[in-house]
């Protein structure tokens, strides 16, 4: 998928300055391109903007362009020893959208999304509930799939050793358990709901290992 123009054509909705719309893309390739990004890349986008489009064509989201720009920036800041990533994705996408001259009601649909993505907790807006499926979709992956994610999550916390990461991560895993229903929307509570649960159940079997 190329990222790039999907992004010039996203932004050329809103504004004609294509040196600053090629200007914000560098900014956000170089984010998702930094060497500790193993797994929040631009390969973590480009599989949400395939789930993106697969549900658009089924007239499931609402707002395409807000949820593009969010997936664009959710995970634009990123730092295994920030807790605050998320609020600072939104602060970011929205003076970036504010330069783009994007409307303000769209701009605080993109900062809604972003933020959700902290907690992600279950949502009275429907396209708040796909964005938080389609950036935990991976965790209804095949086996092998999620083998590799996990892996890759491991890569980026390398700076933690096993006696710190594998306690906290097992209680990142416990936490969606209990949640009781991972997903948010129907769709993907049938498609992925179940893999999703043996795959955290397999992992913090290996984390307990």
């Amino acid at each position: 998928m190329n990222l790039e123009k999907r992004w010039s054509a996203l932004c050329l909705k809103y504004n004609s300055n294509a040196e600053l719309i090629h200007r914000l893309w560098e900014e956000v390739k170089q984010h998702y391109e930094h060497r500790n990004r193993h797994y929040h890349n631009l390969e973590h986008l480009s599989k949400m903007f395939v789930l993106l489009d697969k549900y658009e064509r089924e007239g499931a989201i609402e707002q395409v362009d807000a949820m593009s720009f969010a997936i664009y920036y959710h995970d634009i800041i990123y730092s295994v020893l920030r807790p605050n990533n998320e609020e600072r994705s939104a602060a970011l996408a929205k003076r970036r959208l504010q330069q783009l001259a994007v409307p303000l009601e769209l701009q605080k649909k993109v900062v809604e999304m972003i933020e959700a993505t902290k907690e992600h907790g279950f949502s009275s807006k429907s396209d708040v509930n796909y964005l938080l499926d389609f950036d935990l979709a991976v965790l209804g992956e095949s086996e092998s799939a999620y083998q590799e994610y996990t892996k890759n999550i491991r890569k980026e916390f390398s700076l933690f050793p096993n006696v710190v990461y594998k306690p906290a991560r097992r209680k990142v895993l416990e936490t969606f358990l209990s949640k009781g229903e991972i997903y948010h929307t129907d769709r993907f509570k049938k498609s992925r709901q179940l893999q999703a649960e043996n795959n955290i159940k397999y992992e913090i079997r290996m984390l307990e290992s």
